[in-house]
């Protein structure tokens, strides 16, 4: 379209030119002189010919003006001129050039002047060649836009086509990732642009999210129905010694006020655990949906004297000593924290022979306060070390319920130490012992009495 109105512009430019020059001669004024009444100008080789009209007013004849005549002009061209609309032209004054043909239709540019109040004098010059130029001109125009045409036409293919096969290339690999396979990547190449480039690492960058969030999600459901695995398994065991229970009281078989007793005791037994473990879970699940901690400023180091007097009171068989030098304030919740320490004490009695002494730490490290709660027991096994934390892992398989508890002590101390923005860690003693690190930072002040823990 620009070539178009370009070439068009510029031909009615070179054509309003071209007759400029050519109107010329016919600008000027033709007078008659006494040797020459009568003459014409040939535009072309300027010759001044004589004639005499036809009528002696009505029409004037031309020679040479197609370009045809010779100097001496041989011959003559009649032009169609009406001299009566030319009536009103004062003497010495032209008119302004306009377009006519001659006898034989041949295009002319003419112009009338009158040499006297009885003559008036026609010029006329003849149009061919002018036209012939730009006929030239519009051909080579034409020619031009034609190749110009072509050469886009043909650079654009190649540029679509190089442009369209980084796309395809994306196209296909979101294919293959709708079909399943979700470990495609677009692979780019040196020549693509930039644009391509950007949107491929943009692309892969998402599918590498998704996949994130799809193992997330598949990590979470495996979990999930894990843990109502190992819950339905750990209440059915009480609720089977419960069920039992009961029907030796329907048989009949139990009679004495001693067996009575004893299973009166067995079955409370058994609903207090699977309370507890109830219980737990309950904290756990309130744990992950909203953990609230009514947070103060708290000294950890007192905290850590009071848990360990409640071990101790519990059973003295595993003593516990703390070790601290002097106060140890951090914005936490009190009542987590002392159950924090609680069940890794108790996890030093579910797990180690009795006698073991467990040793309690407390010190501030930088903005932190870490509590540190040792044992020199058999450790940890190095299968189960990195998977202490989660819930219902228990370090020895064989230990039996009722002894080693369910699994959830841990879970729920690493839930209660997160919930504070702290870390939670577990290492083997060298030559034998375990030690767990718990790092409270000193400060919460993004929580309050009744903002959620984050």
């Amino acid at each position: 379209m620009v070539l178009l109105i370009v070439t068009s512009v510029s031909t009615l430019l070179i054509r309003k030119d071209l007759y400029r020059q050519l109107e010329l001669p016919l600008r000027r004024n033709l007078l008659p002189t006494s040797d020459s009444p009568l003459f014409a100008v040939l535009a072309r080789s300027g010759d001044v010919c004589r004639f005499a009209s036809i009528d002696g007013t009505s029409a004037f004849a031309i020679s040479g003006g197609d370009g045809i005549g010779r100097p001496g002009c041989p011959d003559q061209v009649e032009l169609k001129v009406d001299f009566d609309n030319f009536a009103d032209l004062a003497v010495g004054s032209s008119s302004k050039p306009f377009s006519t043909d001659d006898a034989k239709g041949r295009p002319f540019r003419a112009s009338v002047t009158r040499a006297n109040d009885d003559i008036l004098v026609a010029v006329g010059v003849a149009l061919s060649g002018t036209q012939n130029a730009k006929r030239a001109l519009v051909l080579i125009q034409l020619a031009a836009i034609a190749l110009t045409l072509t050469a886009l036409w043909l650079f654009g293919n190649w540029f679509a086509r190089h442009g369209v096969r980084s796309l395809q290339r994306i196209g296909t690999t979101a294919n293959a990732i709708v079909a399943g396979d979700r470990l495609q990547r677009v692979v780019t190449e040196p020549g693509d642009p930039e644009e391509v480039r950007n949107v491929a690492t943009a692309l892969n960058e998402m599918l590498d999210d998704t996949d994130n969030a799809f193992e997330a999600r598949n990590r979470s459901e495996r979990r999930l129905r894990q843990f109502v695995s190992d819950a339905s398994h750990e209440l059915r065991t009480p609720l089977t010694s419960i069920q039992g229970y009961g029907e030796l009281l329907e048989t009949g078989v139990v009679s004495t006020q001693e067996q009575m007793v004893d299973i009166s005791r067995r079955v409370r037994s058994e609903a207090n655990r699977m309370a507890r473990l109830v219980d737990d879970m309950l904290r756990l699940a309130h744990l992950d949906a909203e953990p609230r901690l009514d947070v103060a400023d708290h000294d950890i180091a007192e905290i850590a004297r009071a848990a360990a007097a409640d071990a101790l009171a519990a059973d003295s068989r595993w003593p516990v000593s703390i070790e601290a030098t002097g106060p140890a304030t951090a914005t936490v919740d009190r009542d987590a924290v002392h159950q924090i320490i609680a069940n890794l004490l108790t996890n030093v009695r579910q797990h180690t022979p009795e006698g073991t002494a467990a040793v309690v730490s407390v010190r501030t490290v930088n903005d932190a306060v870490e509590v540190r709660v040792a044992d020199r027991g058999p450790g940890i096994p190095a299968a189960v070390l990195s998977t202490v934390f989660e819930r219902f892992v228990r370090a020895d398989a064989s230990r039996s319920r009722a002894t080693g508890g369910a699994g959830l002590g841990l879970s729920i101390a690493k839930a209660l130490v997160t919930a504070h923005g702290g870390t939670i860690t577990v290492a083997n003693l060298d030559p034998n012992g375990a030690v767990f690190t718990v790092s409270f930072p000193v400060a919460r002040v993004e929580l309050s009495s009744s903002t959620p823990a984050r």
